[in-house]
């Protein structure tokens, strides 16, 4: 028999997920939205008011 020395193969089959986790998982997986933290969420909200304000700057020709 040759043995493959530089082989990818782990012993390791692709299972399903209930397969591997059995009675502990559905048959759906439903994604869970992140938080956002809120210094982020001021970050974000500063960054659009000043988006904003700048563009608006920039139509009433104070900005070029």
């Amino acid at each position: 028999m040759t043995v493959l020395r530089n082989s990818a193969w782990t012993g390791r089959a692709p299972r399903t997920l209930e397969g591997a986790f059995g009675p502990h998982t559905s048959k759906n997986i439903v994604p869970m939205a992140d938080p956002v933290h809120p210094r982020d969420r001021i970050v974000m909200v500063a960054s659009a008011v000043a988006a904003f304000v700048l563009g608006a700057l920039m139509l009433l020709e104070v900005v070029v």
